[in-house]
């Protein structure tokens, strides 16, 4: 299956001493499919990847995998601080249905460029699986440049990226040193519309777990050729955005939100706190009228 189009980034759902709730996948998964979902991302950010042990998270995609039952693609973060454990965990998911493994920058190290590139290339030549980098250098601490992800591209056979820098021109840089067979995902919400008219394939999103058929509509507006009707929903998913912001620091903000208004999630795992319920009760009428729109 082509990855394409709108992928929220799956929240992991846990308890409240902080243990996967592997059985409430299944209906997460379902409502992103039913709200149009291109597909879904297991072990992201949003899903608190760094928060797990390589086998929770091997237990978490397959769990994604066997819920999405060929519906949509799946995509499973693969990325740890360690080339060994990166590689370790991607090999893990062989076999399992996954459709490509994303990989986020190892964090804490200041890595050179070359560093960089040699990580992903072991990574992409130790499997079979389609690997995407992951920039997300606001938290890793290490931005992927277009020209390393060229470089990967040409030299490895890297098969795309999510690119949730933040910065337009590290977005276009990257489609501009591949071609069209490269799957480009945008990772910065604000961003979304601005890369579809780009080339890129679509976005992948923490907030989208909740009010997922607002995001969608940017990306569905944009295909059907309502340029102006896109450039709305992409305003309006931007105060969506703005307003579950509001409430508290990520993940445990979207998370809260996607608890109530999509399916049952839980809280996230410490050091992680959840939001502020009071001002989550403050701003849902105010969301809840702009996702109504649509």
């Amino acid at each position: 299956m082509e990855i394409k189009g709108i992928i929220p980034a799956m929240a992991t759902p846990m308890d409240a001493n902080g243990a996967i709730d592997l059985k409430a996948i299944k209906p997460l998964v379902d409502k992103h499919i039913e709200a149009g979902a291109g597909g879904v991302f297991a072990c992201g950010s949003m899903g608190e990847a760094a928060s797990l042990s390589i086998e929770e998270r091997v237990d978490i995609i397959k769990a994604t995998v066997e819920a999405a039952d060929g519906r949509v693609p799946v995509l499973g973060g693969t990325g740890f601080i360690t080339t060994e454990d990166t590689i370790k965990a991607t090999k893990m998911l062989e076999g399992t249905g996954v459709a490509a493994v994303s990989v986020i920058t190892p964090c804490y190290w200041k890595l050179s460029q070359e560093a960089i590139y040699r990580h992903y290339a072991s990574v992409i030549n130790s499997t079979s699986l389609p690997v995407f980098v992951y920039n997300l250098p606001g938290n890793s601490g290490n931005n992927v440049d277009p020209e390393t992800v060229g470089k990967l591209y040409k030299n490895e056979g890297l098969a795309g990226a999510k690119d949730s820098c933040a910065v337009w021109e590290n977005t276009k840089g990257y489609m501009d040193v591949t071609g069209d067979d490269f799957t480009m995902l945008v990772g910065e919400d604000s961003l979304c519309l601005e890369g579809l008219k780009y080339g890129s394939k679509g976005s992948i999103s923490a907030p989208s777990g909740a009010f997922t058929k607002v995001f969608i509509s940017i990306y569905n507006r944009f295909k059907a050729g309502d340029i102006k009707g896109a450039e709305e929903a992409q305003a309006d998913w931007g105060k969506i955005c703005k307003l579950m912001v509001s409430i508290g620091q990520f993940p445990g903000n979207f998370k809260m939100v996607i608890d109530k208004t999509t399916s049952p999630v839980g809280p996230a795992r410490l050091p992680v706190i959840p939001a502020d319920a009071d001002l989550f009760a403050k701003v849902l009428p105010e969301l809840e009228a702009i996702a109504a729109k649509y």
